[in-house]
């Protein structure tokens, strides 16, 4: 055979090779996957953004199917943050760490209940739940608990009529829970009237003044802390309670009833049609408005409406 001939023959072969590797099938290994992760929607369980009582527990269901390799440790963070594992329970019991490594049938498919302490202030605060794999590979799922304090439905909404304490025997005192008008020593009253000034006629005697009363707190409602504050839209507990937190303290004063004079704590400036003030007595806060001012000028049966929110 020519020397041709033989380099010819060979490059066929070569060419031949190269021909068969190219049509034969390379095997590629598959790209690895991470776990996947949701949360349930069961009875009981936050499965999305939700809104929560401040200071309140919430559950979630965390639910958890291998990848490519098994299941190795769940991590939970608030803000990106890891929780203290104090503040956590897997299945009902507490729980030892955070994170928490994975075993047996829980390394292939998971389904945990984890319980969690909403924060004691107001907010809003992601809470992501991350799974790790044995390669390392990660995947989570992430919802926004927002802490509320809910609001309280008010108990009561009434009237009542405060007499001038100079009056007839038997007035100068409110009882806020019903808006009875009793007298000024009663034991079931929580605001008093202060009574007349001696010194002026009895057109213009009556001081329109009014005080606390059997050890009752009460407070003027400070409008320039809330300005967006009325009577009308206060619709609960906790609207009174921060009426009272930021009203106005309230100094003691003497009554001057033409006898001996008494001292009554938390006295008011004379009143006007709009005044409102918060009044803490029995564990209750009292929202009360002066709606109406009846002043008399021959006698001392003035009289203050007065409406009552608890």
């Amino acid at each position: 055979m020519s020397k041709k001939i033989m380099q010819f023959f060979g490059m066929f072969l070569l060419a031949s090779g190269l021909f068969l590797t190219s049509c034969t099938d390379d095997t590629i290994d598959p790209t690895p996957t991470a776990a996947t992760v949701s949360l349930g929607t069961g009875a009981g369980f936050i499965g999305a953004n939700a809104e929560i009582e401040t200071g309140s527990t919430f559950k979630v269901n965390v639910i958890a199917t291998s990848g490519t390799n098994p299941m190795k440790v769940i991590t939970i963070y608030k803000d990106n943050v890891v929780i203290d594992f104090n503040d956590l329970t897997y299945n009902g019991s507490g729980a030892t760490s955070n994170p928490a490594l994975l075993f047996n049938t829980d390394k292939t498919s998971l389904n945990w209940e984890i319980g969690l302490m909403g924060e004691a202030t107001d907010g809003s605060h992601d809470y992501k739940f991350e799974i790790q794999d044995d390669n390392g590979l990660t995947n989570s799922v992430t919802i926004s608990i927002t802490t509320k304090t809910l609001a309280t439905p008010l108990e009561k909404t009434l009237m009542g009529v405060l007499f001038n304490q100079a009056g007839p025997v038997g007035t100068g005192g409110l009882d806020l829970d019903n808006g009875m008008g009793l007298g000024s020593t009663n034991a079931a009253i929580e605001i008093r009237d202060m009574g007349i000034d001696c010194g002026l006629p009895d057109a213009s005697n009556w001081r329109k003044q009014i005080g606390s009363a059997n050890s009752a707190d009460m407070r003027k409602v400070n409008l320039t802390a809330l300005p967006a504050f009325t009577f009308a839209a206060t619709a609960s507990k906790e609207a009174i309670l921060e009426a009272y937190t930021t009203g106005t303290v309230l100094a003691s004063a003497m009554t001057d009833n033409c006898t001996t004079p008494v001292s009554v704590n938390d006295v008011s400036a004379p009143c006007v049609v709009g005044d409102m003030f918060v009044v803490f007595s029995n564990s209750k806060y009292y929202l009360i408005r002066i709606a109406k001012l009846n002043n008399t000028t021959t006698n001392n049966d003035d009289s203050y409406e007065i409406d009552v929110k608890f």
